[in-house]
């Protein structure tokens, strides 16, 4: 069996005192030192900590104020919520000169979908996607004759709304 030694630590003359009259290790002592040194780190560890909340309270408390101060404002103002949007759109609309340069320069160019295309593209697409699986029925000539038919006043139709613009 191996027995620990016991190693001499620098121990402060206060603590050597208190040794020589109570029946304490410097093993026990080393022990209670690096407990102490622990817990010390802990206590700066949270004392950082604190320090942290701390500064996160008082932003939060600055931003409070700052959006509560706002809200009072918003409603002691003069103006409903409605007026106000009014009387902003005014402005902007004057820098521009023209109400639809306001609106298109606030709200971007629109997508305008040429319906009238679009429509005339599935009437026409429609016919060969529906026949295409019926070959036999195309066979008959009065059949091929009314698909015929079909096409013209499709594609006429194209051409005339086309031809309006």
């Amino acid at each position: 069996m191996v027995e620990a030694k016991e190693e001499k630590i620098e121990v402060p003359r206060e603590i050597e005192e208190y040794l020589k009259t109570h029946d304490i290790s410097y093993v026990d002592v080393y022990k209670l030192i690096d407990k102490y040194l622990d817990l010390h780190a802990k206590s700066l560890e949270l004392q950082r900590q604190v320090e942290y909340w701390k500064t996160q309270y008082i932003l939060l408390e600055e931003s409070f104020k700052h959006v509560n101060a706002e809200m009072m404002g918003l409603l002691e103002a003069k103006f409903s919520v409605k007026e106000l949007a009014q009387q902003h759109f005014l402005v902007f609309a004057s820098q521009f000169h023209d109400l639809d340069e306001a609106v298109k320069y606030a709200f971007g160019r629109r997508f305008n979908v040429p319906w009238s295309h679009v429509v005339a593209l599935v009437a026409i697409v429609t016919p060969f996607a529906f026949f295409y699986g019926m070959k036999d029925w195309l066979m008959v000539p009065q059949n091929q004759l009314f698909f015929l038919i079909l096409m013209a006043i499709l594609f006429s139709i194209a051409y005339y709304s086309k031809g309006r613009r």
